[in-house]
């Protein structure tokens, strides 16, 4: 399962290009980017990790990569992960919308080292 620590994180969905910090401490995640907050839950399950995030509008003209404007919604997510990394899928929480992937990177430990 990935470390607790600072990640950046790439999304991709049906806007391509996003990106943000996340930190992952235990089970717990949270972050956010220019557009978006994200808070949930990160846990390794039998097939690798799984993850439960609410991701809220920063701003009521926050454009999320799914292409809704402001609001909020919820994701539920599937993947792999490393020491280091992640990456995991989910189903758009709007319907009919493309899926988004996550993959995320390690940048240090939460006490910055």
């Amino acid at each position: 399962m990935a470390e607790s620590g600072f990640y950046q994180v790439e999304f991709s969905a049906q806007l391509p290009g996003a990106g943000g910090i996340v930190i992952l401490d235990g089970g717990t995640v949270r972050g956010g980017d220019g557009q978006y907050l994200y808070s949930g839950t990160f846990e390794e399950t039998p097939s690798g990790v799984a993850a439960n995030i609410r991701v809220r509008a920063a701003s009521a003209s926050a454009k999320s990569v799914f292409g809704s404007a402001g609001g909020s919604f919820d994701l539920s997510l599937s993947g792999t992960s490393g020491a280091n990394s992640f990456r995991m899928t989910g189903p758009s929480p709007f319907p009919g919308g493309a899926g988004i992937t996550i993959s995320g990177i390690r940048l240090a430990g939460l006490d910055l080292k």
